[in-house]
């Protein structure tokens, strides 16, 4: 479905040295430079994927969501979505994408958001009853009595970004490309988000890409994990193979009888106290069998589990913010 190869995007910025000779030259002779936002990036997507794009800031993540929605054109490399070029803007293939971006809006600040919905449904020539039968199946998931007939400015986050997605997806589309969706939410209403996606997903087999801070949306929703790091792609697999290969380590989490110092454990691998009577200790794989029977020898556990490493800390160590994770 979503095929790119050495998918290149550069952009001309204007470069300026700091201090008031820079400032007064800079008007008379202007200095450039190029920024590789996305540097020979290569992929598949098949179709009905949920992959979470993930990076540092200025990894080049929403530049290539933008090429692959074709609001930007490449510089160099080859990009296919269902076998066209997406910066052509061919109203089929624009006309089966859904597109949400946390930090802009798409509905209009003095109108309701069923206003914003009627002006949807004339572009995308949806007939009433199908109109009927969409509002009522989102209806199911978030009250939309509530919002709908309400002008957006009086709306919550929360309840501006149900509608919001429910503006991308009120057209079906069969690619949904989320860009920092819940940025700013509360808790609640990141849940009702993800629900929201993924009960679209699941009824129409849609691909889904999100790009995401939040992990936890990456987490519950994605199957796939991209991560970008100055825009190279420098992982492509899912989160259990980040979690195995990247990390090579598992977290042992122990609770004793009574409050022992972390430093007893840390012959066995890397100790972090958590709490009075809790210690998570990181220990390589291969290494996990032998540490947990001597532990199980030399202390007296109450509780004792093994787990990955947080998908946080893997990320973390992956785009180098630290030796350890």
């Amino acid at each position: 479905m979503i095929t790119a190869h050495q998918l290149t995007k550069s952009f001309r910025v204007h470069h300026r040295a700091p201090g008031l000779v820079s400032s007064v030259m800079s008007v008379l002779t202007r200095s450039h430079r190029w920024l590789v936002a996305v540097d020979a990036v290569s992929f598949e997507i098949e179709p009905g994927r949920i992959v979470g794009l993930l990076g540092a800031n200025g990894a080049g993540k929403t530049t290539l969501l933008k090429m692959i929605c074709g609001l930007l054109h490449p510089t160099s490399g080859r990009l296919q979505v269902w076998g066209t070029t997406p910066s052509h803007r061919a109203t089929r293939s624009l006309c089966r994408i859904g597109f949400v971006m946390g930090h802009k809006q798409q509905l209009d600040w003095d109108l309701t958001p069923a206003d914003t919905l009627r002006v949807h449904r004339a572009i995308y020539g949806i007939d009433s009853t199908a109109y009927a039968e969409r509002l009522e199946r989102w209806s199911e998931l978030v009250d939309l009595d509530e919002v709908l007939h309400r002008p957006v400015r009086t709306l919550s986050l929360g309840q501006r970004m149900a509608c919001e997605l429910l503006a991308a997806l009120l057209h079906d589309p069969a690619l949904i490309v989320l860009d920092e969706p819940t940025l700013g939410l509360d808790v609640p209403a990141q849940r009702a988000l993800r629900r929201l996606v993924a009960a679209h997903a699941e009824r129409t087999n849609a691909t889904v890409l999100l790009a995401s801070h939040h992990l936890p949306d990456v987490v519950a929703l994605a199957d796939r994990v991209m991560v970008m790091d100055q825009g190279s792609l420098v992982f492509d697999d899912t989160l259990q193979v980040l979690q195995r290969d990247v990390g090579g380590r598992s977290v042992i989490t122990v609770r004793t009888e009574a409050r022992a110092p972390s430093q007893a454990f840390e012959r066995y691998g890397q100790a972090r106290r958590c709490d009075d009577d809790r210690v998570e200790l990181l220990v390589d794989h291969a290494d996990v069998p032998a540490v947990t029977r001597a532990i199980l020898e030399q202390f007296e556990i109450t509780e004792l589990s093994v787990g990955p490493v947080p998908v946080e800390d893997v990320v973390a160590q992956l785009l180098g913010a630290g030796s350890n994770p």
